[in-house]
């Protein structure tokens, strides 16, 4: 199965509560290649990690396909949930945190 091209869902909240720790961004090729996206205290992106244990790799692919299964198409959370909003305010802190 080739997960290339599928489109971007928003997984429910219910059923990630009992998770001891927050649940990392990753990005799973095939089941013997993902990275796990890292940002700092601010939430810059500072890279990633890879991975290539399929021991390690195989129960958060089993994972994500559920979460998967039980999420909604971004398009529709974004024009319900995010649109309506008034832009961000963007702070100091955050212009510092650019690279440029």
């Amino acid at each position: 199965m080739s997960w290339l091209g599928v489109r971007c869902r928003r997984g429910p909240r219910t059923g990630l509560a009992e998770a001891a720790a927050p649940l990392p961004e990753l990005v799973i090729f095939s089941a013997s290649l993902c990275y796990e996206v890292l940002y700092d205290g601010i939430g810059g992106h500072t890279g990633a990690r890879r991975v290539t244990d399929p021991d390690a790799i195989g129960p958060a692919l089993e994972a994500l396909i559920g979460l998967y299964g039980r999420a909604e198409d971004l398009t529709g959370y974004h024009e319900r949930e995010v649109a309506p909003l008034r832009p961000p305010v963007i702070t100091d802190q955050m212009r510092a945190a650019l690279p440029y």
